[in-house]
């Protein structure tokens, strides 16, 4: 009570309220539940208003809340397709390696031939000097 025997005078008297025609966003969410919270203190007038804004924050809370989940799958998504890529570069790098070394084998396979048939003939050559 005041000096006058009167009713305290509400610390906000008159609530911030947002234009008629403002659409909430998400970046003004946090703002209109203070301000919700502010109407449901200041009196019976305003608390309508202050449940029209709060169902308005829940439907833009619900759908903010499936794009986030939507954003989420998408994610989930990029990341398993970069899995699969690198999973095959992986593969196809496994099977270079093994090509290059079959390769490699073939090769010394193939130079230790030559060598024992050079060998061979030159045991000829001495044989046929002889």
């Amino acid at each position: 009570m005041n000096e006058e025997g009167k009713t305290p005078t509400p610390s906000h008297p008159h609530p911030i309220t947002p234009p008629p025609h403002h659409t909430p966003t998400p970046s003004h969410l946090y703002l209109l539940i203070r301000e919700r919270h502010t109407y449901l203190l200041t009196g019976s007038g305003v608390v309508k208003g202050g449940q029209k804004w709060a169902g308005r924050i829940k439907e833009l809370n619900q759908a903010g809340h499936e794009q986030a989940e939507e954003e989420e799958e998408e994610e989930e998504e990029e990341e398993e397709e970069k899995e699969e890529v690198e999973e095959k570069e992986e593969v196809e790098e496994e099977e270079e390696e093994e090509e290059e070394e079959e390769e490699k084998e073939e090769e010394e396979e193939e130079g230790e031939e030559e060598e024992e048939e050079e060998e061979e003939e030159e045991e000829e050559e001495e044989e046929e000097e002889k």
